[in-house]
């Protein structure tokens, strides 16, 4: 349905895209093979991306010294456990590639390679058929999977469901970086701690059915209403020479929004609304931008 009647969506639908300079190579369908980082050097492809929360534990990472390693082989068994269960997903969804930041940007002291694929968050995101999101994990140990309560059935007759939002809140309504990269993202499957939702640009849903559109939990509703104006806005922008306005205008929507979360490392403030901020660029005829305001409404910005 989203790939083939959603209007918003249907740009970021079929042909394959130009892949990220890196991206986990999780084997073909039919092959047990270990995954390994491969670096694409200009190849074309189909891939999904990660969003998580790297929390207060050290990450798995490539750095320098690990590049060959990863390249030779990433075990299963070393993987943190969501990023092994995104590979899993990954696999399991057909997909081959597979991009998380901390293994496909190198990390450490390579300053310059992490701040030219920081900007590139923008088109990473924006080219992923879909992105996996570990709503209910604070950080990659916990997984994408966390045992539920109880399972879910779409025959029972319900009045009214309420579900313990604390776990799957933290992440997307409290993390700075995640919220670029839902937005960004043309589809997100969350993975919650009850449910696993879906979003795209025109609908939200879960799977037992009983969250749909309007009536979706507030752990995604935010991020799916920015979503949508921001592709509405575009179109404007791009029907009407005066489309600027309503584009700075959201933006502050977006910085308000971001303002309220958390950042492990201060030093990531405009690291982690890069992307965001090449995309609005982007759309406003390369707009210039300043410390997070725009040249052209910079006064007001000041005063916002």
């Amino acid at each position: 349905e989203c790939s083939s009647s959603h209007t918003h969506c249907l740009p970021y639908t079929g042909d394959t895209t130009l892949l990220p300079k890196r991206v986990i190579d999780v084997g073909r369908v039919d092959s047990l093979d270990e995954p390994h980082l491969l670096v694409t050097e200009e190849m074309y492809g189909d891939y999904l991306a990660l969003s998580h929360c790297w929390g207060q534990f050290p990450q798995f990472t490539t750095t320098l010294e690990t590049l060959l390693q990863r390249v030779h082989s990433i075990p299963i068994a070393e993987l943190p456990k969501t990023f092994a269960d995104a590979v899993l997903i990954t696999h399991s969804l057909g997909f081959r590639y597979l991009w998380i930041d901390s293994l496909c940007i190198l990390q450490n002291l390579d300053k310059k390679d992490w701040g030219v694929e920081v900007g590139n968050m923008s088109s990473i995101y924006q080219n992923a058929r879909m992105t996996i999101a570990a709503t209910s994990a604070a950080e990659s140990r916990e997984g994408c999977f966390p045992s539920r309560i109880a399972p879910f059935a779409s025959d029972r007759t319900v009045l009214k469901i309420r579900i313990d939002k604390s776990s799957c809140e933290r992440v997307t309504s409290e993390w700075a970086w995640v919220l670029q990269e839902i937005i960004l993202s043309p589809r997100v499957l969350f993975f919650a701690q009850n449910l696993v939702y879906w979003m795209c640009a025109e609908c939200v849903a879960s799977e037992d059915g009983l969250y749909k559109d309007e009536d979706c939990s507030s752990i995604i509703q935010r991020p799916q209403t920015l979503k949508s104006e921001l592709y509405q806005r575009v179109e404007e922008s791009s029907l009407f020479l005066n489309g600027t306005p309503a584009l700075i205008a959201l933006w502050y929507d977006f910085v308000e929004d971001y303002s309220s979360r958390h950042l492990t490392h201060s030093s990531d403030k405009l690291g982690a609304i890069a992307g965001m901020t090449r995309h609005f660029r982007n759309e406003m005829c390369n707009e210039m931008p300043a410390m997070g305001l725009w040249e052209s409404d910079l006064r007001h910005g000041i005063l916002w």
